[in-house]
């Protein structure tokens, strides 16, 4: 008798359908704050480039002091559901500041520092929750289909990519949809600004779909129950080391963590991103791709939607700033299935290779083109390409960039995540607050210069990583 090829084993959750609830709903609530981050400053003005600053160097130092920490105390479900939670009060702030009166800008003012700052201790452990979450999710997924764990990293990544970025594209057009409604204007009382019925419109829409996407994450498994009973279900796999096993994430383990045993060693967790540097200094050279991630989405927002569009386009510029912003979005994820072919064929290298050259390839536009445009076929040509440009960037970053660091960092996840927040963290706050006082020459050479760095380190990291 011919026996059946053995299956993975028998696994209480189904790994797809859990992560795909959890693509969709963190989706949903990141796209609102993308969405009304690119409008922070239409909305708001000056305070809302306060706010965008304030949320940026929250953002990098919750993720540098906090991040592991929080995730250990509190598991990658909790963390996510936390964070999402506050990024809806981050959100809420939007209509609250538009709300406030001109005559009190001290209560304006305060109101958008406050979102700021919990918008940005939200994102400084978000996304090392969602990197730690994915990847217990893979390797669940990866034994239930009797996969190679990287080989499951790389489909989900590419499925994460496409819902996410899918869903940006959906929410960042509906500003347009309310467009209708950008003339009419009230007072909220007599003597007060007027306040625009489509701002807040948009403002109390984001919210109420944030709120909403909390709601879809409680639905999402608590994994590491899972990775414990995966581990049961193998108990042909070669034991592990003692000193293996301490450098084995506790999160990965399946291990849960309580305040008792946490707060002893809380300083010690809450560098542990800083300490992967000396443990695993593959992590600091592939640091130059986030921080080139973040510079050229600093040079998009500035000088090409800020500066190029705005001025070009002054009628409409909220609404063409929203579109082509969809249209990075949108490149992106109609990218993520032949990026999952060229992976699955050739690996992730030459999928890095392609976005870092095409951050190059946008710098190098912004540095050539004029500093003033007009309305012309030719400035909607280079508009298009700057956009294009950035969404095939974004296109690696957000999908092979994170399953490259899974692979990398596999018993790190945590920290290792927490570290791609760092470096965009720091990279984005420095370029918001230093873009303004730099001609537009300067801002693209740093893009060209970081993005050059970022090449010359990935093949670097990639050639220590291929010798272990």
């Amino acid at each position: 008798m011919i026996s059946a090829t053995p299956a993975g084993p028998a696994l209480a959750v189904a790994a797809l359908p859990n992560f795909i609830r959890l693509t969709v709903a963190f989706s949903i609530n990141h796209a609102c704050v993308t969405a009304i981050l690119n409008l922070s400053v239409s909305l708001l003005g000056d305070n809302g480039s306060y706010q965008s600053g304030s949320l940026y160097l929250t953002y990098a130092l919750t993720a540098l002091f906090l991040s592991t920490s929080l995730l250990e105390l509190m598991g990658p479900r909790s963390a996510l559901l936390l964070g999402a939670a506050l990024y809806c009060v981050y959100i809420l702030s939007f209509p609250a500041a538009l709300l406030t009166p001109d005559s009190l800008p001290a209560v304006g003012i305060a109101v958008a520092l406050v979102g700021g700052i919990i918008g940005g201790f939200a994102a400084g452990f978000l996304w090392a929750a969602q990197g730690t979450y994915f990847a217990l999710n893979a390797r669940l997924y990866a034994a239930e289909h009797s996969l190679e764990v990287q080989e499951a990293n790389t489909f989900l990544a590419s499925v994460f990519a496409a819902i996410f970025l899918g869903i940006e594209v959906l929410l960042k057009v509906l500003p347009e949809a309310l467009s209708p409604l950008k003339n009419i204007e009230f007072t909220l009382v007599h003597g007060a600004n007027k306040v625009s019925v489509q701002n807040l419109t948009v403002a109390c829409s984001y919210s109420i779909l944030a709120i909403a996407s909390v709601a879809g994450l409680l639905t999402i498994a608590d994994l590491r129950d899972g990775q414990r009973q995966v581990e049961a279900a193998e108990p042909s796999c070669a034991p592990v080391s003692s000193s293996d096993e301490a450098k084995r994430s506790p999160l990965l383990i399946g291990e849960k963590r309580t305040a008792a045993t946490m707060l002893p060693r809380f300083f010690d967790k809450a560098t542990a991103a800083v300490l992967l540097w000396f443990e695993q200094p593959k992590v600091l050279l592939l640091s130059p791709i986030q921080v080139t991630f973040g510079v050229c989405a600093s040079l998009l927002g500035y000088q090409v939607t800020g500066t190029w569009v705005k001025n070009a386009f002054s009628r409409d510029y909220v609404v063409i700033g929203s579109m082509m912003s969809a249209l990075v979005a949108l490149t992106a994820a109609l990218l993520q299935i032949p990026f999952k072919y060229v992976a699955s064929h050739s690996g992730k290298a030459p999928l890095m290779l392609v976005g870092c050259s095409a951050f190059m390839a946008l710098s190098v536009l912004v540095l050539v083109a004029p500093e003033t445009l007009h309305a012309s076929a030719q400035t909607w040509g280079l508009l298009f390409a700057c956009y294009f440009l950035q969404g095939v960037g974004r296109a690696c970053y957000e999908g092979t960039n994170k399953a490259l660091y899974a692979d990398f960092f596999p018993n790190n996840t945590s920290a290792a995540f927490s570290n791609i927040v760092l470096a965009n963290g720091f990279a984005s706050a420095t370029s918001f607050f230093v873009f303004p006082s730099l001609h537009k020459d300067a801002m693209a050479t740093t893009a060209i210069v970081c993005a050059s760095v970022a090449i010359i380190c990935y093949m670097f990291a990639e050639y220590l990583h291929r010798r272990v």
